[in-house]
């Protein structure tokens, strides 16, 4: 087992948050607004997924995944298949 130093763990949580900072950006404001509730749930937002000319923001909270469409739509039960 690897053992990770204190500075080691601050830099990973570093490039985590510009990351996450970096995705709220191409979020639309639809997505924006509708992911507030998923976020106070304990959601984070994980990647986004384009097809078709629309963005589709997927987090995850434990096992659970959700998505909020180009429009706003929150889907808590959506048929993606993540990889391991």
């Amino acid at each position: 087992m690897e053992v990770l130093s204190t500075r080691e763990l601050l830099l990973e949580r570093r490039h985590l948050t510009v990351k996450g900072a970096n995705l709220w950006t191409q979020l639309t404001p639809a997505q924006k607004l509708a992911s507030h509730s998923l976020t106070q749930c304990g959601y984070e937002l994980a990647f986004m997924r384009y097809a078709n000319n629309s963005g589709l923001a997927v987090f995850l909270h434990n096992a659970n995944i959700a998505t909020v469409s180009s429009d706003g739509e929150i889907d808590k039960e959506p048929t993606i298949v993540m990889r391991t």
